[in-house]
């Protein structure tokens, strides 16, 4: 799946990945620039449990552009942290096509069932 920037506002649950069409979600692939914040804060208040109904979400990655890139942004190591410790592997690649996000989904997760 593929997000721009994450919902607006803050709450104790991520409300949106609990719908029934998303537990099937592998990998999300998302916007470093406006989406880190919103993460941090999400994983923050939702708890430790946060991420139990959606199963098969295994894999977030981060995207930065160009200018993101020249200035050396990494993700903060303590979001990185946060998803580990709820069963997601952080990644940070640079801008991708549609091409290029289903085939990192792949060599990621495998073929789906």
């Amino acid at each position: 799946m593929r997000t721009q920037d994450g919902p607006e506002g803050f709450t104790k649950r991520i409300y949106w990945l609990e719908v029934p069409m998303l537990k099937n979600v592998r990998t999300i692939v998302t916007d470093l620039r406006f989406s880190e914040d919103y993460w941090e804060n999400a994983l923050k208040y939702a708890g430790v449990d946060a991420l139990k109904k959606v199963p098969n979400f295994k894999h977030i990655v981060f995207t930065r552009d160009r200018h993101l890139k020249d200035d050396g942004k990494e993700i903060n190591p303590a979001l990185v942290e946060d998803f580990k410790s709820r069963g997601v592997q952080c990644h940070l690649m640079d801008e991708m096509t549609c091409n290029e996000i289903m085939e990192l989904d792949y060599k990621l997760n495998g073929p789906m069932d």
